[in-house]
């Protein structure tokens, strides 16, 4: 397995960034392979995690350790920050913990089902809600850190796969590995509608909450209508070697108000689609085999890419351009076979 499998991409939002400032390659030394780098919203944590040990939070301007977020039995498989930054939650098969994390102070445990397993778990928006997938198809819903309050829905026939809130926070949508997509009212813990039936690995509200971004594992991406189920758009989308594992290969709403749905074909070319029309907007080419890992700015308007072809990349989505920069160690630093450092990359 090469070294460059581990060089992930953590996006600064963007928003934060002036006219013309160059992209900054922060190198960041590591004992084992890297395989999550997440920078918070403020741009003063960044988060990593190799997924044999306990999750790290730095300070990214001085590159200081500010705790290793132990506590867990065994090595937790998932590590992440709420949207707004202010949480921070990781799971093990049997335990997930909520975090603080200006502090780095343990706000909550929530143990796994008797005889189950976690196998997903998110925040909302905020980090004031929470819901935990397991191996047996299994949905924790938690609104706050009371785990006295938890409801366990029985959601899917097997794994849940991954699970997101819609905008508003009134709804989850879960996917699971049966090959059904579900609708949840978060108050009730009750179904809404009937399931979507697709081979689906993530799904996605749109902004406005009206659509859901389902991506399949058999090379499709689809939206369809939040309130009715229905199919409206059906676009390619090939996930490259470990799309599935640990890395993220979902298609994803991008551009200017989140209003394109990029997707990833077989020859390495990108594609933004209209979400509204389903019309193509434009091609990203750059790399010349399948897109095996994608990482997304906070506003969208960003990725880094590293493909099947070996090739690390940043892109401007809005612009349709691939934006240089030089690899620290250079085009070979990440191939070699020897331990890697990560890459963190910000604006």
């Amino acid at each position: 397995m090469t070294a460059a499998l581990a060089c992930l991409l953590a996006l600064a939002q963007p928003a934060s960034a002036t006219p013309g400032r160059r992209l900054d390659l922060v190198p960041v030394s590591s004992a084992r392979r890297i395989e999550l780098m997440e920078e918070s919203p403020s741009g003063d944590r960044l988060l990593t995690h190799d997924r044999s040990s306990s999750p790290v939070l730095w300070d990214p301007r001085s590159m200081r350790v500010l705790r290793v977020l132990s506590g867990h039995p065994e090595p937790p498989f998932l590590a992440r920050f709420s949207e707004d930054g202010s949480h921070i939650l990781t799971a093990s098969d049997q335990l997930a913990l909520v975090w603080e994390s200006r502090r780095a102070r343990t706000l909550a445990r929530i143990s796994a089902p008797d005889k189950d397993e976690f196998s997903f778990g998110v925040m909302s928006q905020d980090g004031k809600r929470f819901a935990l997938g397991t191996e047996d198809g299994k949905l924790l819903l938690s609104d706050g850190l009371d785990t006295a309050k938890v409801r366990t829905l029985s959601s899917h026939a097997g794994k849940v796969w991954d699970a997101s809130f819609s905008p508003n926070l009134s709804q989850v949508v879960s996917v699971g590995e049966d090959g059904t997509v579900r609708l949840w009212d978060f108050a009730s813990g009750k179904a809404v509608g009937s399931p979507i039936f697709f081979k689906a690995r993530w799904a996605r509200f749109s902004p406005d909450g009206k659509q859901l971004l389902v991506t399949g594992r058999e090379g499709a991406a689809k939206l369809f209508d939040a309130a009715t189920g229905k199919e409206q758009f059906s676009f390619p989308h090939e996930l490259g070697d470990r799309g599935e594992g640990a890395t993220m290969m979902a298609a994803a709403y991008v551009g200017k108000d989140r209003q394109g749905v990029l997707t990833c074909t077989a020859d390495g070319t990108m594609k933004v689609f209209d979400r509204k029309t389903g019309s193509l907007i434009r091609d990203l080419k750059g790399h010349t085999r399948v897109v095996r890992e994608i990482r997304y700015s906070a506003d969208g308007l960003y990725a880094g890419t590293y493909g099947t072809d070996d090739k690390l990349k940043l892109w401007d989505i809005e612009g349709g351009k691939e934006l240089p920069f030089t690899r620290p160690g250079g085009e070979d630093a990440f191939l070699s076979g020897q331990q890697p450092t990560g890459a963190h990359v910000g604006q």
